[in-house]
């Protein structure tokens, strides 16, 4: 708990730098339009997350897990090039379901994966990125299909935005078509299917690995160069602690063997 508890300045860390994340891959006069997005984003997202996680938890308590995840999965629901052409309440529409959607993934979801198919998410991947990435995948398909010509280069992007995008030059090869709905629907089935090939192939080579027992998995020897005195530093520090523990079981026991007698003031005391 503790740990959880620290935690959360990585995660305010990472809260506050998230639109760097998304900017990484924008041209420099679409960077401002993208980090108000997303922003926007992770705002509705923090509070969606203490929303879902007093429902989900029940007694209408919170928990870290959802104060870890849920507040900067708005930052994945406005992953896509869908932060290029949100306005400010389609964001916050979009980070609010992308909050509810890994607090849902971790309330619900995960212990379906563990109990049902075996399968343990142990950072918490699939409720951070996976469902947040299906809003921001489906957020994208949406906030594409009424893109043409005249919304991309005529009259209409400025009646539309109230920034001057010039989305011919983002969207490569785009035509004003609907390539780029296209583009948008294919490149989710591709990013799970290359997820679950890598995935497969990464268990299959740990599976030949020799697997740690149980007792070895806390020992420093195993995973770590030590000094040539460990061994005995360490038999030293596992004798002191056998003999104040049977110091200890003596002095119970002398304890239990104690006379109890009355003194002058009629208190019981031991002798």
């Amino acid at each position: 708990y503790h740990m959880d508890i620290l935690s959360l300045i990585g995660t305010m860390i990472v809260w506050v730098t998230y639109p760097s994340y998304n900017n990484f891959y924008a041209p420099s006069f679409a960077q401002k339009a993208v980090a108000v997005n997303t922003l926007l984003s992770v705002l509705a997202s923090s509070v969606s997350a203490m929303v879902f996680s007093a429902i989900f938890t029940g007694q209408f308590k919170l928990t870290v897990t959802d104060a870890q995840r849920s507040v900067i999965a708005g930052g994945v629901a406005m992953s896509s090039n869908a932060n290029l052409v949100a306005e400010p309440y389609q964001a916050l529409i979009l980070g609010f379901l992308g909050g509810a959607a890994c607090s849902f993934g971790v309330h619900k979801m995960r212990p379906f994966w563990v109990n049902r198919l075996q399968t343990h998410d142990t950072v918490g991947v699939t409720s951070m990125h996976l469902y947040p990435g299906i809003i921001s995948w489906v957020g994208g398909v949406l906030l594409f299909l009424p893109l043409n010509n005249d919304q991309m280069r005529g009259d209409l992007q400025s009646s539309r935005y109230q920034y001057k995008l010039e989305l011919d030059q983002i969207l490569n090869h785009n035509k004003g078509d609907g390539d780029a709905v296209l583009a948008q629907i294919y490149i989710a089935p591709m990013s799970i299917a290359t997820g679950l090939v890598t995935g497969m192939m990464a268990g299959l080579i740990a599976r030949k690995i020799k697997k740690t027992e149980s007792k070895d998995m806390y020992l420093d020897t195993v995973f770590f160069h030590v000094p040539d005195d460990f061994y005995s530093q360490g038999k030293e520090k596992e004798g002191m602690v056998e003999e104040t523990h049977e110091m200890t079981e003596a002095q119970e026991f002398d304890m239990d063997d104690d006379e109890e007698v009355e003194d002058d003031m009629g208190k019981t005391v031991h002798v």
